[in-house]
């Protein structure tokens, strides 16, 4: 039995070192620069969500400059790209819920209440898109009218949100006061890659 405990042991370990160096090789492909709209944004930060020991997602942040602090990432000028690259075959459902716990926890109801309609639009969205297969590139950018699109795999996945403050609104999931991961946060706030 305590053979059978420390191989157990063993292969999760090995589990583990296997899940973090892939999040490792995720994080290399978001390139240093995007150009959107005839603008050069930098990649403030990137890094790797996790859950238990397993990989999610990898994910950059691109604005038209540095910033070091939430407050400054999430009140910097458009245009602005989160980046996110899925580590594992995540369903749609599954996606919607763990954004929608993250923009519960870090907004107050009146809040969510003003981007009621959109929020709903992206929720339907993200459920009818079925089950989406690890390699999966979504992209949320923030032009510059403060328009919001979101794509999966260079395809629009609802119409745009024209309501401006949007973009923030979803942002604050990862960098608001209770962000999914605290270590996330932290990467993507360019303080460690």
């Amino acid at each position: 039995m305590k053979a059978l405990c420390r191989w157990m042991l063993v292969l999760c370990g090995l589990s583990c070192l296997g899940s973090l160096a892939w999040g490792g090789e995720a994080k290399s492909e978001f390139a240093p620069t995007l150009e959107r709209e005839g603008r050069v944004l930098v990649r403030n930060g990137s890094g790797v969500r996790t859950k238990l020991v397993f990989d999610v997602y990898a994910m950059a942040l691109y604005l038209p400059q540095r910033a070091e602090t939430a407050e400054a990432v999430l009140s910097s000028p458009p245009p602005r790209v989160i980046a996110i690259r899925l580590l594992r075959h995540l369903d749609g459902r599954t996606f919607a819920e763990a954004l929608w716990e993250g923009l519960e926890k870090n907004h107050a109801p009146d809040v969510l209440a003003t981007f009621r309609a959109p929020l709903a639009r992206l929720r339907a969205a993200m459920e009818a898109s079925g089950e989406m297969k690890a390699g999966t590139a979504v992209e949320i950018t923030e032009n510059l009218h403060g328009e919001t699109s979101i794509l999966v795999d260079g395809q629009a996945l609802m119409e745009p949100v024209r309501e401006p403050g949007f973009f923030p609104v979803l942002l604050a999931i990862w960098l608001g006061p209770s962000p999914v991961q605290e270590s996330l946060k932290t990467a993507l706030l360019g303080r460690k890659e």
